[in-house]
């Protein structure tokens, strides 16, 4: 057998409704040397018996089963399993572009790079939040030795683990954390991102996230704020565990606090008065720790939803640049509708 050139994990857990189309969008691909792991997560619907149905006609899909213990874990199980140069994530509700693998596969391996970055679309682009439009547009661009930089600014580089081609012997022992089920795609790439070397992001609109599915991890978060600001925390203090071993921090509190800032701002917004309140050391010792003050409690960081016709100009102006005509206007309307 020739070597596998691709591993796509898909962990799995209740998925029947939208499986089939995620799988079949794996199967139509333009090279064979190709695996799909499917980790199924501990299901009790249908996710099984549809995976293998299509086993009896695509030896490369593979399944395995594990009692319910979050995606982090299947991913994983996933990452041990896997016998390709280089991985792919894919979420089950979701798929990727049809004959996309041997561009992705080729690209990487023409640029010789350890980490291929690439744009995406959703179904529901007016209800795509910001951070959604900044992991799917893309821009091209090509690094020779991480930056921190990389990730605060590059569009794609965070928040998702699902927009990006891995070089397998990269990911090393890095790992999701168990511990952490919300937010654990930010913790993933923040640990492993300072790791590797080089680095490329391409504007080919290759991954089709699925928004309109309403029993996904993003849409049960807004249910569960306490949960969603504990995750939040946790993986703030792995990163900044983390970073501050690989000596990342020493020049660079500055952004990193900006960056803190922003991550914590959505939950800690979200949550009633008399919680914030429960979390407001926490928060405090996060900040401590980089030696900064705590940005999250001061009025800037609380934001202003008032638009008025000024602000509307100044922001869709701002967005156009970042996103294009067509994104930039989204984007304000998403603002304006849904925030």
């Amino acid at each position: 057998m020739n070597e596998i050139k691709i591993s796509i994990i898909v962990p799995v857990y209740q998925a029947e409704q939208f499986l089939s189309e995620c799988l079949l969008s794996l199967l139509k691909q333009n090279i064979t040397d190709y695996e799909i792991i499917c980790i199924d997560d501990g299901s009790t619907d249908n996710s099984a018996k549809i995976i293998g149905e299509f086993q009896q006609n695509h030896t490369n899909l593979r399944y395995f089963y594990q009692e319910n213990q979050g995606v982090s874990s299947a991913r994983n199980k996933g990452i041990e399993l896997a016998k390709g140069k280089y991985i792919m994530f894919v979420d089950a509700d979701d798929t990727i572009k049809i004959n996309c693998l041997k561009y992705l596969y080729h690209t990487a391996e023409k640029k010789n790079c350890d980490l291929l970055v690439f744009g995406g679309k959703t179904d529901l682009p007016l209800q795509a939040p910001e951070w959604m439009r900044m992991a799917l547009y893309t821009a091209a661009a090509d690094y020779e030795t991480f930056s921190p930089d990389i990730l605060y600014s590059e569009r794609g580089a965070q928040p998702c683990v699902w927009n990006k081609l891995y070089k397998k012997s990269c990911i090393g022992n890095i790992r999701f954390q168990e511990n952490i089920s919300i937010a654990e795609d930010m913790t993933f790439l923040f640990l492993l991102f300072p790791t590797i070397h080089k680095i490329s992001f391409v504007r080919k609109k290759i991954y089709f996230y699925r928004i309109s599915n309403m029993d996904s991890a993003m849409h049960q978060t807004s249910q569960k704020r306490l949960k969603y600001m504990e995750c939040h925390i946790k993986a703030a203090e792995t990163i900044i565990e983390t970073w501050k071993s690989y000596g990342l921090l020493q020049n660079n509190q500055n952004r990193f606090a900006t960056w803190l800032t922003a991550f914590l701002r959505g939950p800690y917004k979200a949550l009633e008065e008399k919680e914030r309140l429960e979390f407001e050391k926490q928060t405090e010792k996060l900040y401590e720790n980089i030696g900064f003050p705590n940005l999250l409690l001061t009025p800037e960081s609380q934001g202003d939803s008032h638009f008025t016709p000024k602000r509307i100009f100044h922001i869709l102006f701002r967005d156009i640049r970042q996103f294009g005509l067509r994104g930039g206007i989204e984007n304000m309307i998403y603002k304006i509708l849904y925030r």
